[in-house]
């Protein structure tokens, strides 16, 4: 170590618990001071896994506005990509069993999203295009066409109020 190393303070990363020199620290929002590679990693893992995003300390969200000049170029592009997949209200997944990959909005055109791949999506229902055929009625929800196809199968009807499925097993038809 130098005579400055000696001489310049130093505090303890709040994650690593290592004392680092006080002016490599990164002080966030909520207090507590990062070193560089913890708050690299808070970033990767909100990459990483959707339950961890967006990063926070605190309760505080970490901005990559504010803190991404801080940490490591290809942690922050990484992060930046799934963010854009994180902060998607619908999004689109490629429907090639063999891609899968999210569908990135500015690869969206109405209904349609074009994956990289070179298969288009439709928006809707998440499977295949329908280009030239009928307008796309939405989503299918499997289980609920399973229940009606049990439904007919056992001839049970449905509720005229709740339209919930019901079976009479004796006593009059009046329900």
């Amino acid at each position: 170590t130098t005579m400055e190393d000696a001489e310049s303070p130093t505090m303890e990363c709040f994650i690593c618990r290592e004392e680092i020199v006080f002016i490599l620290l990164i002080r966030l929002l909520c207090g507590h001071y990062y070193c560089r590679e913890c708050l690299g990693r808070r970033f990767q893992v909100a990459a990483d896994d959707r339950r961890l995003y967006p990063p926070r300390c605190c309760d505080t969200k970490i901005s990559s506005r504010t803190y991404g000049s801080r940490i490591d170029y290809h942690i922050l592009k990484d992060y930046l990509y799934k963010k854009i997949e994180w902060d998607t209200k619908d999004p689109t997944y490629c429907s090639n069993d063999r891609c899968g990959k999210f569908v990135r909005p500015n690869n969206i055109r109405g209904q349609d999203a074009k994956c990289p791949c070179g298969v288009q999506t439709c928006t809707r229902c998440k499977r295949r295009s329908h280009q030239g055929d009928l307008e796309c009625n939405g989503p299918i929800d499997t289980a609920l066409q399973a229940t009606l196809r049990l439904m007919r199968q056992r001839r049970w009807k449905r509720c005229p109020n709740c339209h919930t499925g019901i079976e009479r097993i004796r006593g009059c038809s009046r329900m």
